[in-house]
Formats: structure tokens, sequence, C-alpha cells
């Protein structure tokens, strides 16, 4: 369940256009301008906090991202989508991208995404993985946006 789900289209295209100009229209991750991204293009990405424990997903903002910070951040789509959206060497640049912006920021990484990164000789510029460890509910997850909860079964079709 999406922000985008609950609220309609409208309501997404007016959020992930302020959030381009809350950046100057450059990625907030690495900085590049829209013009000098691989796409010409900004992506909007929903930034999350988790309670596992609980299912609780609680949005805290819409980000502008650049087309390679975007996908590096969905490593695990990033790995299904390799040799039909992306090539092997795509993937490689992206999580080359990725890795060294950790690295520029002192910043861990997704564990999965160390081991996807190894897998693919991609340097982690010594990036490290953050420790996961919690139990993680099952079913019955909601989403939190403003303080109100949204439950998927009320918007997902």
């Amino acid at each position: 369940m999406a922000p985008r789900v609950v609220f309609g289209e409208s309501w997404w295209n007016m959020k992930r256009q302020a959030a381009y100009q809350s950046s100057g229209n450059c990625c907030i991750a690495c900085g590049r301008p829209a013009f000098m991204t691989e796409t010409g293009r900004l992506e909007a990405h929903e930034m999350w906090e988790f309670d596992y424990e609980n299912g609780v997903g609680t949005v805290t903002d819409i980000v502008p991202l650049c087309h390679y910070c975007h996908n590096f951040i969905h490593s695990g789509r990033l790995y299904m989508v390799m040799g039909e959206e992306k090539t092997r060497d795509e993937v490689r640049a992206i999580l080359e991208h990725g890795f060294k912006i950790l690295a520029e920021n002192n910043l861990k990484a997704f564990p999965f995404t160390v081991s996807f990164a190894r897998e693919m000789s991609v340097d982690t510029h010594g990036v490290q993985p953050y420790p996961i460890g919690c139990s993680m509910k099952q079913s019955g997850w909601k989403m939190v946006y403003n303080g109100k909860e949204y439950k998927p079964e009320d918007y997902v079709k």
C-alpha cells in the first residue's frame, strides 16, 4: 500500500512536484540536477519509518531522487528486473553509484544490497550492512500518514 493508492494520482503529482521544487530539481542523495541524470528527470520516493513488530509503516516524507539513487534504494526490485528491464552493466553502475554515496556519507546499507553487490563484484567502498534483528508482524499492516491510519483492505483493489 502506498500513499498514491490511498490519495490518488492528482495528490501524488502535486506532492512529487513539490518535492522536486524543494530540492531545486536536484537528487537529494547525490545532488545531481535532473537534467544531468541518466533519464533527464527525477523520481519521487516515499520515506518510511517501520515498526516491524506492530506492523506499522509511517510515511515521513516524499523526496526527489535520480533514477540511479531510486533504483539503489529498491535493490530487491533491481535484482528482480536484472536481465529484463536493466542489463547487468546498468545494475552494476547503479550499485556502484549508491555505494559511493553511502561511503561518502559514512552510512550503512541494507544487508541484501551488500550481498547483492558482492555477488555482482561491485566495489562497496567498505560500506557495511546495518543489523536487522527483530520479529516482524506477518499480516495486518497499516500505513500512517500525517497521524492518520490507513489499512490496505480499505484501499487496495
